[in-house]
Formats: C-alpha cells, structure tokens, sequence
C-alpha cells in the first residue's frame, strides 16, 4: 500500500476554484479521489470531504464549460436582496428561477417581476424566470422541499442544458465569479452531487424523525407555523434516515431521478418527509444515499462557509465585516446569512466580485466599455469566454515548502518540539488539503498524532475526517490496536462519521492480523452506520476461507445481502468457492450464472472455481459443458483450468481424456505443472496402468522437467499399492532420504497437495505399523477429508487419533461434529460433544452453535432449550449470535411461536441492537 496517497495539484495549475479546495488523491487501495474542502462554521475552522469518484479531466485538456441552474428564493421583504444576488450570480450561460412566497406583498413580487422581465441583459438571454404563482413556504416544512422541487421541475422543461442544480436564499451570496465557478466546474465530473450529509442524526431522531408534524402550507391559503400532533411514530427500516444542510449543488441525472423517479423511492420519502420537521435538511440526502445509482456520487459539502455557535443553534450568525478574512480563507463559492444591504456585501462586491452598485458581475463575455458608469455586460459577447480571477488562486499554498516543512518536522523528538516548528503556522491558516497533505507524508506513527492534535488543538481547524483516516493508517500499520480504536472514538466525538475508507482499512489490518472477533466488530459497526463498501465485506469473506471458516464466510454472505451491499467479481468468486465447500452446488451454480444479470463479467477464476465445484459435487456432465462453452466462447483458460479437468475427468473415469488434455493445453502454449504431472500418474496408478504412469515419470526425468516432492511421492504410492517396493525404495533414495523415511512427512507432502488417495493409503500403513508420532498428522487428514468430504474417513481418523491417546483441539472437533451431522449420526455427535467437554476441553462459540443444529437437525428441542439456557447463562458466548442461531433452529423446524419468543426476548434485552 503506497503511503504517500494525497498529491497535491501541479504549482500553477489552471483549475480554479473548486480545485483550492479539491485536490488529487490516492485511497488506501491506490484508486484516486478529489480531496474537497469546506469550511467549518463553527470558530472558523475548515474541514475536508472526500469521496473516491471525484476523478478530474486533465488540467492539459480545456473542457466546455457547465451550466448551472439556479433557484433564487425568499419571502417577504427579501425582495431586493433576491435582486441583489441573481445580478451578482448572472451569467448567461446558466439558467435562474425567483421565487418570492406567497407571504411576500403583491407590490413585493410584481415589483421583481418587472425587474426580471424589464432588465436588458435578461430580457434578451432569456435565461431567467420567475414562479409568478407563488407558493406558500413554512419555515422547516416539507413545502420547502415542494417548493424546490417545483424549481427543479420547471428548470428541467424550460431551462434547456444544464448541469447542475443549486439552490440558494436571498440571503446568501457569492464569494467567487461565475467564471471562477464555471471554470472551476469545468473539470468535474458531471454527476457529482455536492450535499453535506450524515447518517448519524444523533439528538435528530427523537426531536425530527419521530414527532409528526403538520405543515398547513400543504393545505391552507394563509401561512402559520408547524404544528406537531400527540401521536410519534417509529423510525422507518424501509430506509435509512440522512440529514445534513439544506443547500446543496445537485447533479442533473439525480434531479431527473427525484422529479420522475423510474423507481419509487423518490416518491416513498418524500411522502415521509411530508410530516418531518425540517425536512429540506433530510429529504434529498436520505433519497441520493438510500438510491444505489446515486450514492456513491456524493461530495460532503455544501459549498458554503456558514458561521455557527458551537454547539450550533437553530440559526446560523449573520455575517458582517469581522468575518471577511475568514470568509475568503474558507475557499468556500458562497457564504450565508448576509442581512439585507450590510456593508459587508459592498465589500464583497468590490473586493471579490468587482462588481458595480446595480450591476451584473463582470466576467469574459461582457464587452461593454463600462465608459461612464455603465455596466460592461450591457454588452453580450462570447458566452462561453471565462475569466477567472483571483478567486481562482486563494489555496496555492505555494508560500509554503512542504519539502522543508517535511524535513524539519521529521527531526523532531516530541510533541513540544513538533508543535515549535508548526508555531509560524498557526495564525496563517493554511488550507486543510496541505495540511492533510502534510500528514499523510508523515509516517511516524506518534508524529502523525501530534500533527493532529496539532491541528485540532492548536490551529483550530474543523475536525477533518480524511486527517483522521490518514492517521488510523499510520496507527494501524504500527499495530497500535488500541489507539485505533481510542481515535474512532474521538472522531465520533468531534461529530465525524466515519467512512468507507476509514472501515476497510480497519476491517483489513484487523483482519490481517487474525483478530477475526474485531474485524467483524467493525463491520458491524459499518453496517450500524449505514455505511457500504463491497471492499469490507470482501475483505472479511477472504479472512474466514482463508481460515476454512465457510458457514462464517456464509452468514457475513447474507448480511451483505441484506444491507444491499453491491457484489462486485472478487465476492462473487468468493462465494462461489464457499457454496462448494458447503456442499451447496446449485447455490454455487445460480449465483455463477446470475454474475452478468449484476453487470458483472465471469473471469476465468469464476469458471475455474465453479468447474471445481462441479468436479467435487461429482456433476461431471456440467463440469464438461462448462469446459466446453470456455473452449466455444474463447474464454480464457489456463493451468489451473486444465488441472481441474484432468481431476474430473480422472474421477469420472475417463482415464484417455485425462490424458488427452495434456496434450491439448501444450499445443495451446499452457504450460503443464507438477500438479498436472502428479495428477496424471495418480489416475493411472489409480486406473492399475502403473506402466503408463511409470514411462510418465521417466519422460519427464529425463525430459528436465522439475520433480517436485508431491510427484515422487505420488509415484512411491504408486509403486508401494503395486508390490514394487524397490521400486519406491530406489526413488525414496533419489530424494536423499533414508530407507525408512518417516511416513508422518510423506503423509504431510500428500495431505497438503490434496492426494487423498495416496495420503490414504501411506496414513493406514502407518497407523498399523504404529508410526503417526505427531498429533498434527491426524489432524491435518481430518481436514483432508473433510475439504473432500469424506465424511466416514473424519469419523475413522478421529476415532483411531483417540485410541493412540491424542487429545483434539476445537478445530478436529467441529470438524468431527460436522461430519457426524452430514452422517447424521447424532448420538455419536453428542457423545464426541460431551465427552471432550467433561476432558475440560474450551470450545470457540461455533462448537456451542454447531451442537445446537445437530439437535434441531434431530428435532430433540427439548436438548436445544437445555443447551440453549446453559449457554445463555455462559458470559463468555455471544448472546447475539446465539439468540439468532436458535431461532434460526425453530424457524426451520417451523415452529414460528418459538423463533418469535427467542426474537422478543433479544428485543427486551437489548441484545438485538
């Protein structure tokens, strides 16, 4: 994993303002993201939102620039503010829709209508409207949300091509030109949508979500507040319930989604809204994270600098002039709550947007004189000419060398030491993106913490959530288990939800480590959060199989499922691989052949594992078919293709196309490998054509080719099962060993090479012979037979590993309890159960877990209530899990009553949560 996943912009670069606050960036799986800023309101601060599909054009290429489509709204009294802010946001380019509410005078709103309709520019572009039948707006309420979207909807028949849709008050304003915005937005991604939003809605559930309330701009033709009925309602589990600000910039292909809604949900939460207090604060957000076409288009910001009380209150400050400087630090395209006519507009205007009293801001296309006052974009040019000016240039953060920083800071021996060099930098402000920038250079550990206390502490920037994930790296990567898990929490603390990235790369390290019980702690934390990253979950899914934990990998499998998690090719050979070693062929098969219905392309792993599949399910017929429709479609085949079919083809007992194939894959310029050699000597050794397989393994002595151990000892098998023990001597002294070379090795050498046949007949001879010595030999042909199913083979180790007096570890005995229930063999199952317990023998949960099914399996429920208030009362069992495992029994068994009670009684306790 590289460390260094934050590149800044090229010096100079030519991307403008977006791009002082977006930034180039590597995840930590290498793929690149736009690193976005957005100021804090609270103390003045900054933050970074950072979303992996942010992807800019080239800064060499020039893009045509966008068109965004504004909604202008206020209510009475606003109405020369709303002039004020359309002439210092025009362009003609872009498309713009008034409203003034119904609470609005009649004077107030004819007022702006002859204004839209008389102002000269206007008149000619054409680009501006205004709702003459105006809507009653309540404050919080969902008319808000029906106001806005009446916008969006007339934008969407009347305003022509656009990109982007914004909505802002009267009482906001710009910071930037629109030629800085446009050129800024040339370089995006068109379907970025920018909406500050969350899923942890905190105190929101109980003081929002849960109370109903009426809004009687819905049905009255005079305004009145909210008011709120007695009767509360839960919260929904058909979705999950965003919030966040209630000004955001929306692409066009989701304000089509919202307004026509090909699928439901649109509609679904809007009429759920219709009774949320302040639902402009939650609707878009819950519908575009809650839409998998949308949610992974989101940019967490609203694009806007916003002074708040810390904790916030119910209104933001209003800005004056002691909040310019920070106005402009913040980097941020707009800025609210102005009041009407401040002082500090005028400022604005000269200082930032050079705009004239009364006049639009100037940009490329206007090419009036401006002789005697006059407005230069009474003149119309070339619209599509943008000149960016200095908003374009804020962030450079050239001043700075990072390298030199870099330097100083890295021979600093503490925190004191560090926090002196950063000291010249605390007033000065510089960008979040540098800072983040800085710390992801950093790869001490404890440098990287006191870089962040640094800046939470000392500098005073807003939490940042991508400086968080950048330092659980760092932490993880030294395994400082601990400390990940304390800066988790304090990023919860400071109000950041954590990301996708921040739980795979918890999820990955914890995992890594083998600390299963933590990696799945934190994916169900994600889950908890709303969060879905198909990455985690594949993640967890490599973890268990890796660790031959198939019904783990199985039930995470589900839970996927279940949170709509999206599959993508590496889950889906995953899973393929575990349906066949649950003796779950069909599964296997449906899930293979649905792949392309999911938009996802079947690679060669995927044909490789379910041949596999179908071999150890003994489904020759469709194994063949298989290969066959490779061979016909051109789909890539390789070694290990080849070496699946030799084994099927050699357990079907078609010995001559086994053979056959080898010479198939060299003309195809494949390779043959030990395991392809061995494979063959094994089916004619099986087959008692030992002179085929014997003129094989010359060939290839005498060929060059590499002998590994796994073919001599397949060979020495061969040999020994034929009586021709000199043979196997004459080879056993080839490989440098002695005459009576321990056969627990050749066991080993076969067992791990999956020869079942040949590790089966050198492990018999040698329990007769009383020769297995080491209590891993037993063991590992438990597994053996077990990954072959070989069930009756489990029983015949386990049993002959107890008479030579070896006591199992839990891994032998699930594995035993397992084969007995594919036996069912219940009471044998029980009595293996019961017995290793009374030798004091520490079962993981899973044993627990597994002895519970077996009596389902029997319907003994009397036995399953028994263990199941044994376990209950057990503080070191999961009571989640056992809780859904025993109404998983009952609900099997169809008995509903029982699976109900177990449910509530999870509910009453808590567990359930």
């Amino acid at each position: 994993m590289e460390r260094k996943w934050i590149f800044p912009l090229a010096v100079g670069s030519i991307v403008s303002l977006f791009l002082l606050f977006l930034t180039t960036l590597t995840s930590f799986d290498g793929s690149p993201f736009l690193f976005f800023y957005r100021p804090s309101a609270i103390l003045g601060g900054s933050s970074p939102f950072v979303e992996n599909q942010l992807k800019p054009i080239p800064i060499s290429s020039l893009p045509p620039p966008p068109r965004f489509a504004y909604l202008i709204s206020g209510s009475a009294g606003n109405g020369r503010m709303l002039k004020r802010t359309l002439l210092a946001l025009y362009h003609p380019l872009n498309q713009y829709v008034v409203h003034l509410d119904r609470e609005a005078s009649s004077e107030e709103r004819l007022d702006l209508e002859k204004f839209v309709k008389e102002h000269p520019v206007f008149n000619k572009v054409g680009n501006v409207r205004m709702i003459v039948r105006a809507n009653l707006v309540t404050y919080r309420g969902p008319t808000m949300v029906a106001n806005t979207l009446h916008a969006a909807a007339i934008l969407l028949k009347e305003g022509g091509d656009w990109d982007w849709f914004i909505n802002l008050s009267a009482s906001d304003y710009p910071l930037v030109t629109q030629d800085d915005l446009l050129h800024t937005f040339s370089y995006l991604p068109r379907d970025l949508n920018f909406i500050d939003h969350t899923s942890n809605i905190g105190w929101k559930e109980f003081q929002r979500a849960k109370p109903i309330i009426i809004d009687p701009g819905l049905y009255s033709v005079k305004k009145a507040d909210v008011f709120w009925v007695t009767q509360r309602r839960s919260v929904p589990t058909a979705f999950k319930l965003f919030t966040g600000s209630a000004w955001m910039a929306l692409s066009r292909p989701f304000i089509d989604y919202c307004i026509w809604g090909w699928d439901n949900l649109p509609r679904t939460v809007l009429m759920y809204y219709a009774n949320f207090l302040s639902s402009p604060e939650g609707y878009f957000h819950t519908v575009i994270c809650n839409a998998q076409e949308f949610r992974n288009t989101t940019v967490n910001s609203d694009l806007h600098f916003i002074s708040w009380d810390n904790p916030p209150k119910q209104h933001p400050h209003h800005l004056s002039l002691a909040d310019m400087q920070r106005m402009i630090d913040s980097n941020a395209p707009f800025a609210r709550k102005f009041p009407q006519d401040d002082p500090v507009l005028d400022k604005v205007d000269s200082e930032l947007l050079s705009r004239g009293q009364g006049m639009i801001t100037p940009g490329g296309w206007c090419v009036g004189s401006g002789i005697n006052g006059s407005d230069p974009c009474s003149v119309i040019g070339n619209i599509t000419v943008l000149r960016p000016g200095p908003g374009a240039k804020r962030l450079e953060d050239q001043s700075v060398d990072m390298e030199e920083l870099l330097a100083s800071i890295s021979k600093t021996q503490d925190e004191r030491e560090l926090f002196i060099v950063l000291s010249p930098y605390k007033t000065r402000q510089l960008s979040i993106r540098f800072m983040v920038s800085l710390l992801s250079r950093e790869t001490d550990w404890q440098r990287s913490l006191a870089l962040l206390d640094w800046i939470n502490e000392e500098a005073r920037y807003s939490p940042s959530l991508f400086a968080y994930n950048v330092v659980i790296r760092n932490v993880l990567k030294a395994k400082q288990w601990a400390i990940a898990h304390g800066l988790f929490e304090e990023m919860r603390e400071r109000g950041l939800a954590p990301d996708r990235f921040t739980y795979s790369t918890l999820i990955t390290c914890f995992g890594k480590e083998g600390m299963f019980d933590a990696a799945l702690s934190w994916l169900q934390k994600m889950e908890n959060d709303g969060v879905s990253d198909t990455v985690s979950y594949a993640t967890v899914l490599t973890m268990f199989v890796e660790n031959s934990k198939f019904l783990e990998a199985l039930s995470v499998f589900a839970e996927m499922n279940e949170v709509k998690c999206p599959l993508n090719l590496t889950t889906c050979n995953i899973m393929i691989d575990v349906y066949g070693e649950l003796d779950m062929a069909k599964d296997a098969d449906m899930l293979f052949w649905s792949m392309r219905k999911m938009g996802i392309e079947p690679n060669v792993v995927s044909y490789n594992t379910l041949l596999k599949v179908y071999g150890e399910a003994e489904l020759f017929g469709e194994a063949i078919q298989l290969f066959r429709l490779m061979q016909r479609k051109d789909i890539e085949q390789n070694v290990v293709t080849y070496n699946t079919m030799i084994k099927i083809y050699g357990k079907s007992l078609e010995h001559e196309k086994a053979n056959n194939l080898v010479q198939e894959m060299q003309n195809k310029g494949i390779e043959p490998n030990a395991i392809t050699y061995s494979t063959i000597i094994s089916i004619w050794g099986k087959a008692g054509k030992l002179d085929r397989a014997a003129m094989l393994f010359q060939k290839l002595r005498s060929s060059g080719v590499e002998i590994d151990q796994v073919l001599y000892q397949t060979m020495i098998v061969a040999y020994e099962k034929a009586g021709l023990v000199g043979h196997a001597k004459r080879l056993l002294h080839e490989l440098k060993r002695q005459d009576n070379l321990p056969r627990d090795i050749a066991i080993t050498i076969l067992a791990r090479a999956g020869r079942i046949e040949e590790a089966t007949w050198v492990f018999r001879q040698a329990c007769d012979a009383g020769e297995v010595k080491d209590i891993s030999v037993f063991g590992m042909m438990i597994d053996l037979y077990s990954r072959n199913k070989k069930y009756a083979n489990v029983i015949e180790v386990f049993e002959k590993m107890r008479i030579a007096g070896y006591f199992p570890d839990s891994n032998v005995i699930a594995l035993v309890l397992n084969a007995c229930a594919k036996l069912r063999e219940f009471n044998r199952a029980e009595g293996v159960y019961n017995e290793m317990q009374e030798e004091g023998c520490l079962f993981p949960d899973e044993v627990h877990f597994q002895m519970l099914n077996l009596y389902g399996a029997r319907k003994d429920f009397k036995m399953v209530e028994s263990l199941f208030e044994k376990l209950d009362s057990d503080l070191n069992i999961n009571k989640k899990e056992l809780h859904l495992v025993v109404a998983s029994i009952y609900e099997r068994a169809n008995r509903l009553n029982d699976a109900s009670q177990i449910m509530n009684k999870m509910s009453e306790r808590g567990i359930l949560k």
